[in-house]
């Protein structure tokens, strides 16, 4: 990969959250090396798709939103491997899946993380053919992003000014 290239992954409000209180500030993502492939990238691979989700079911205040689902779901068995990984205490895990289940809608807007690929070129792995979106996506998966590595744009606050702080 291009050295001066940037990558863009889309998390929560909640998940930066998570990650900086409870993970050391290291944060997991799942990113692109475009911001926007058009119907070059399956939807869920894609950022401005991601983003896009996000913000129509928490402003619509959607209470079966597959987006917000999977990202609670992620965020909960997050919190599992961090245990068995010795970064929380049980105790922590149940505090993390409780805040996880009771956050609103507004703890789902999402953050664009901005991501120069030479702070990361050690630690971003591509994603295997078995886990992409569609055999030829462009995806790669950076398991402890240091946040001294991207920047953050909320998008939240970019919208109607909603979005709370990070």
């Amino acid at each position: 990969m291009n050295k001066r290239k940037i990558l863009f992954s889309v998390n929560t409000v909640l998940a930066y959250r998570i990650s900086s209180t409870y993970y050391n500030n290291l944060h997991f993502v799942w990113c692109s090396d475009k911001y926007d492939y058009g119907m070059l990238q399956p939807s869920s691979s894609n950022p401005l798709t991601i983003v896009q989700r996000y913000l129509q079911d928490v402003y619509s205040r959607d209470d079966h939103s597959a987006i917000i689902k999977q990202n609670k779901e992620g965020l909960i068995r997050g919190a599992a491997i961090k245990r068995a990984n010795g970064v929380v205490t049980e105790e922590v895990e149940k505090k993390i899946i409780t805040i996880v289940n009771n956050a609103d809608f507004e703890f789902f807007m999402p953050l664009l993380y901005v991501i120069p690929y030479n702070n990361v070129a050690t630690i971003c792995q591509p994603v295997s053919a078995e886990k992409k979106a569609r055999f030829d996506s462009t995806e790669y998966i950076i398991e402890m992003l240091p946040r001294q590595s991207f920047e953050v744009i909320n998008i939240g606050k970019t919208v109607s000014g909603f979005g709370g702080e990070v």
